[in-house]
């Protein structure tokens, strides 16, 4: 199949994302991972016309850093309390809430991202995501552009009747299943909005 536009982005941590629109029809999603590679295709009739902007954080790091700040105060208010003359444990509880701060802070730091997030039409299941402006702003605003742009050309080619879309969905979203890219509670939430239209 010919690829009509195609966005590479790597990650922060060692991986590649290499994203392609196929025949103008779909798009084919590249997770390069050594061990942990994946693929998977999504017809562009599956996918919402535009993108959401979205803030990616680290929240179980970032909950590290508040646990360790809390560990240290709780520790400073009952020494007060109860005062004890041990340098070693003193210094090891230091020691460990600052090496707590510092990672939880770094890892916060390396996992923050922007991520554009297209999701399925009608439940509104994330699908596809990728950074915002990587690899560059150029390169990221005219795959986004061709994918907008493609995707409201099959809206428009296929005018599909309600029922076709809902199945059309959830066969979509099972299969995302299948492949790993949609949780199972994600896609029990799914289908129960859908069976409700």
């Amino acid at each position: 199949m010919p690829v009509n536009a195609s966005l590479q982005q790597k990650g922060k941590l060692g991986y590649t994302k290499d994203i392609s629109i196929r025949d103008g029809q779909e798009i084919q999603v590249r997770l390069l991972a050594g061990k942990n590679d994946r693929s998977y295709r999504v017809h562009l009739l599956a996918l919402a016309s535009k993108g959401k902007a979205k803030m990616h954080i680290a929240w179980p790091w970032l909950w590290a850093v508040i646990a360790s700040v809390l560990l240290l105060i709780v520790y400073m208010a009952s020494k007060q309390l109860l005062p004890f003359e041990n340098t070693y444990i003193e210094l090891a509880i230091y020691l460990a809430c600052a090496v707590g701060v510092i990672l939880g802070l770094v890892m916060t730091i390396l996992k923050l991202s922007l991520k554009r997030v297209y999701t399925s039409r009608i439940a509104k299941v994330p699908i596809l995501e990728f950074d915002i402006n990587k690899p560059d702003r150029k390169t990221y605003r005219s795959f986004v552009d061709a994918l907008e742009e493609h995707i409201q050309k099959m809206h428009s080619a296929y005018s599909l009747k309600a029922d076709q879309q809902l199945a059309g969905e959830i066969r979509t979203l099972r299969r995302l299943l299948q492949d790993g890219v949609v949780s199972q509670a994600a896609y029990n939430g799914a289908k129960a909005k859908i069976l409700k239209n």
